[in-house]
């Protein structure tokens, strides 16, 4: 009597032994191993009785490891080698759709334009069986020669996932890039140039409101000023996350860069401002709509640029400095760190709820601005707001 078929059930609550790897019969000639970390991976046992990697479970569904096993159990019978085989290209593109759903719409657009520029033309067409660190190296001296290491980073992240999921799919057993980050020029990393002293706070708000470029620029400026996010939070921004009559800023975590949401009270300068943009931009999407650009956000060199038409060299402050200013200026003025920490989305631990619990829950302040000129002129205007209900 042919044993029966372990149900896709009964593997989710397959457990793993100390000290051992777990070996279970899924089907004729399809295994399933759990291993001591909890990873289940999928395995055909051929004619010699040697087990060949299949991928590893829930990557490989239940129902694609055995189409793979009746794949695999043809080409033994015919005698034709067992690999699975897929380019550079196809497997970048199986990763991006596994991933993509996780990250922005910022990520998603970088993550393709860095694969496209400097790694598709040099191992795209390759199959991934063939790919040796010699050849990866080749894409890593390219951008090394051209000196954009910060680039160079986020390419070594793309090349190990790409080869990391290939594994995990089963069509390598090694991934070459394992050690890549030691083989690669790191960048010198440096702070964000910021403006620290009252004068020079002051003087960047002075020169916003005469600031002659594009009026949306110059307000999504002067929000992210009043807010303190990040450039990309603030860029992409959008109408349905705001609730102007409460000033209640609901941030999605896909626009925070630890994807963490967080609800944000807005001073009474930004719920202004945001009702001046209605005029503009209230039957878009984005706040801060691009008429300039095919997705609508504004470019990231935006803010920078226009902080330079302002007067201010990079030198001196560029856009995410700001967030610095704020911390410096909001220290000092006795402003729980840890709540400034939550604001500019640093700490991932502190809890939303933990800061604000019931009603002897910890107030933050109702900004009137994050920066100096507004502490300046309304220090006996701030007042205190429940972050929430």
């Amino acid at each position: 009597m042919a044993k029966k078929n372990m149900s896709e059930k009964e593997i989710k609550k397959l457990k793993p032994v100390e000290g051992n790897i777990l070996k279970e019969r899924v089907s004729y000639r399809l295994y399933i191993y759990v291993y001591e970390n909890g990873r289940k991976v999928w395995y055909y046992r051929q004619s010699n009785n040697s087990d060949k990697l299949i991928g590893e479970y829930p990557i490989v569904s239940y129902t694609e490891a055995f189409d793979r096993r009746d794949k695999m159990s043809n080409a033994e019978k015919m005698g034709i080698p067992l690999s699975l085989e897929i380019k550079v290209n196809d497997m970048f593109y199986k990763y991006f759709e596994l991933k993509s759903n996780r990250w922005s719409d910022y990520t998603r657009k970088r993550k393709k334009q860095i694969y496209e520029k400097d790694i598709k033309p040099i191992l795209g067409d390759m199959l991934i069986q063939k790919v040796t660190i010699n050849h990866i190296l080749k894409v890593v001296k390219v951008i090394e020669d051209r000196d954009a290491l910060h680039t160079l980073e986020k390419v070594v992240v793309i090349i190990k996932n790409i080869f990391n999921k290939a594994k995990s799919f089963g069509y390598i057993q090694i991934n070459p890039a394992s050690e890549l980050e030691e083989l690669v020029k790191k960048p010198v990393r440096k702070n964000y140039a910021a403006l620290t002293d009252p004068e020079g706070i002051s003087n960047l708000v002075k020169g916003l409101e005469y600031y002659k470029g594009n009026n949306i620029t110059k307000m999504a400026l002067q929000f992210l000023l009043l807010t303190a996010q990040r450039s990309y939070t603030v860029r992409a921004a959008k109408w349905e996350n705001i609730d102007i009559e409460n000033g209640i800023w609901d941030i999605p975590a896909e626009d925070m860069k630890m994807k963490t949401p967080l609800r944000l009270p807005l001073s009474n300068q930004a719920i202004n401002l945001l009702k001046e943009m209605k005029q503009y931009t209230g039957d878009k999407k984005y706040i801060f709509y691009s008429f300039y650009s095919k997705s609508g956000i504004l470019s990231e060199n935006t803010f920078n640029l226009a902080l330079r038409r302002i007067g201010f060299s990079s030198d001196e402050t560029v856009a995410h400095g700001l967030r610095t200013s704020f911390m410096s200026s909001m220290a000092e003025m006795g402003f729980p760190v840890d709540v400034l920490n939550l604001i500019l989305d640093h700490k991932r631990e502190i809890k939303l709820r933990q800061l604000t619990i019931g009603r002897k829950g910890l107030k933050i302040k109702r900004w009137y601005c994050g920066l100096g000129l507004t502490i300046l002129i309304n220090l006996k205007s701030l007042r205190d707001r429940q972050l929430l209900k």
